[in-house]
């Protein structure tokens, strides 16, 4: 799944409400997509976007399936999109909630005994068998975790075994262990053959181990997008070196133009945007006079 437009190579707009964002980016099946960046920078409307939930007319790119213009029909028939927040009967045990959106959300013509076999085999994949039994519960009755409240969530979606994947920020609100737990899911359900595209604030180390590419925003600007191991070599090209002693993952907030350690560089924020964005596309072209990208005219 790759999104493009005509600024050169795998390139890609998305303009939204005066949000404007030229992307490039490729997803493969078997990877986990991951898309970072300040809060405000254009994560989730990235991921909108590219899930077709943002209507047509405020859009402009492409997104391609295997070669060919995704439709909007066809990408929600193969894709799913898992919401930050889980909406979930609190009453209803881990088992019978996935058996519920089986019914709902596979084939009439599919046998029950077959909505069970996929259940089962889900519940697996997602690592609940433990808590299969466990009513979700709510504030007033003790249930399954957050972290599996989480997984039961991405499993209602993943029933039909969707070739795309896309989450808003899955791990929001969970702990370490129960962050990294959800995460370790989605990466065998990428394995099993889909492809995930998630949005996520700042990812931990052991998070970071399980992605294979990552997207930066800054402004709506894409100012970064390769795998986990060129991140030292991006920040070192920039007169920011990682020290060896310091998690990668703490230096995402530095790609924001505001970020402390430009101010303390004496570096124009919005110069140092144009740098990493010209570097991640270089056919867009630097006004010679201000030295900026120029502004689109609508």
């Amino acid at each position: 799944m790759s999104f493009s437009n005509s600024l050169g190579g795998s390139g890609g707009i998305v303009e939204h409400q005066g949000f404007v964002g030229r992307y490039l980016g490729e997803a493969r099946e078997g990877e986990i997509m991951a898309v970072l960046g300040a809060s405000g920078s254009g994560k989730s409307t990235l991921i909108d976007a590219l899930a077709n939930r943002i209507a047509k007319g405020s859009l402009k790119g492409t997104v391609m399936m295997n070669g060919e213009v995704l439709e909007s029909d066809l990408s929600k028939v193969i894709s799913a999109y898992v919401m930050q927040d889980d909406l979930l009967f609190p009453m209803l045990t881990v088992e019978e909630t996935l058996m519920f959106s089986a019914e709902f959300r596979l084939p009439r013509t599919l046998s029950k005994s077959k909505k069970r076999a996929r259940v089962q085999a889900l519940i697996d994949q997602l690592g609940l068998r433990n808590a299969a039994k466990t009513v979700i519960g709510d504030e007033g009755h003790r249930g399954v975790s957050g972290g599996e409240r989480r997984r039961v969530s991405i499993g209602i979606d993943i029933i039909h075994d969707p070739i795309v994947l896309f989450l808003d920020e899955p791990t929001s609100g969970l702990d370490s262990t129960s962050a990294f737990m959800v995460v370790k899911v989605l990466q065998r359900i990428a394995q099993s053959g889909s492809i995930v595209i998630m949005s996520i604030h700042q990812p931990s180390y052991r998070i970071m181990s399980l992605l294979d590419k990552l997207i930066f925003l800054s402004r709506g600007q894409m100012v970064f997008s390769d795998t986990p191991s060129k991140l030292p070599d991006f920040f070192s090209e920039f007169g920011n070196p990682i020290p060896e002693n310091e998690d990668r993952t703490e230096f995402a907030p530095r790609l924001h133009p505001r970020a402390r350690n430009i101010r303390r560089r004496n570096q124009n924020p919005n110069r140092f945007q144009q740098i990493m964005v010209k570097k991640q596309n270089p056919s867009i072209k630097i006004d010679p006079r201000t030295k900026t990208i120029p502004k689109r005219r609508h």
